[in-house]
């Protein structure tokens, strides 16, 4: 080979290796504009900017995981439950006629945690000079213990015997005794339960809270085992005893007489009795305007 040859040779591989060069670097700048995102200019090429889809968002498609949600489970709906809540007597009376014990109980009871309430009876307990109100506060702790998940079943017993011996008149051992019935009814003594319930709302002495909430307990529990005729005349009588007792004990009669009157009229409606139904809920009504018109302006 000549040395004419040799240059031509030389030449030929030099310029296919710049050829080749050329290829691969002109490919890997298209790859990079074709992959790369859009981007808009400022200004009004901003308002002509399209959206990007590159091929895999095209292919994914939607998320077989659905649409998730990050709200806390406290916000989500809970359960229906089958037991039978113990009624409550609320609403109580305004905090400004509350006494600093009472002030304390009823704030305990609207905790936002049930353990937080617990808590905070402890701290009263531990700071009281006498034990005048101690029964209260018992009381209030055994509900509140009953009210957490899972209950706590023994303390909340513990409690309500400490309440017992502590109890100073009927209202304290009423009250008391009502915790009673919800813990038999709790623990599967369903007979126990119906039986104390109406020792209870039955029991002398004057017209109490206890009582009232016995009698709604007991009507409740007669419901509960299908006993429709004998809880329709419990309610009955629970609405005329709350009724004239609305002279002392004033808003809470008048919620007394309105859970029962409203299981009246569920009872009636369930059993087909319409016109009774609606003739109950005329004088549910016209009773609690009464009592609204009693309580003055």
């Amino acid at each position: 080979m000549d040395k004419a040859q040799k240059l031509f040779l030389a030449v030929f591989i030099g310029g296919t290796l710049v050829g080749v060069l050329i290829l691969v670097l002109s490919g890997g700048v298209l790859q990079q504009v074709r992959t790369a995102p859009f981007r808009a200019a400022p200004g009004s090429q901003l308002d002509g900017a399209r959206p990007l889809f590159t091929e895999t968002d095209i292919d994914t498609g939607p998320s077989d995981e659905g649409v998730r949600t990050d709200e806390p489970p406290e916000f989500a709906p809970a359960p229906p439950r089958d037991d039978v809540r113990t009624p409550s007597l609320s609403p109580a009376p305004a905090p400004e006629e509350l006494g600093p014990v009472d002030r304390a109980v009823l704030e305990a009871r609207h905790a936002f945690e049930p353990r937080t309430g617990v808590e905070r009876i402890k701290e009263l307990l531990r700071s009281l000079d006498t034990m005048a109100e101690a029964a209260r506060l018992y009381t209030a702790k055994a509900d509140l213990l009953l009210a957490m998940e899972p209950p706590d079943i023994a303390r909340a017993e513990s409690a309500v015997l400490q309440a017992l011996e502590y109890a100073e008149d009927t209202g304290e051992r009423d009250e008391a005794s009502c915790v009673q019935v919800e813990i038999l009814r709790r623990t599967d003594r369903a007979d126990e339960a119906l039986e104390l319930a109406g020792r209870i709302a039955s029991g002398e002495g004057p017209a109490t809270a206890g009582k009232f909430r016995a009698a709604l307990m007991h009507a409740a529990m007669q419901r509960e085992r299908g006993d429709v005729e004998a809880a329709e005349r419990a309610y009955r009588s629970i609405m005329g005893h709350a009724a004239r007792a609305a002279d002392t004990l004033g808003a809470r009669a008048e919620d007394v007489y309105r859970q029962a009157g409203l299981n009246l009229v569920h009872i009636l409606r369930q059993s087909g009795k319409r016109q009774q139904a609606d003739a109950a809920a005329r004088e549910i009504e016209e009773q609690l305007q009464a009592f609204r018109g009693s309580s003055g302006p």
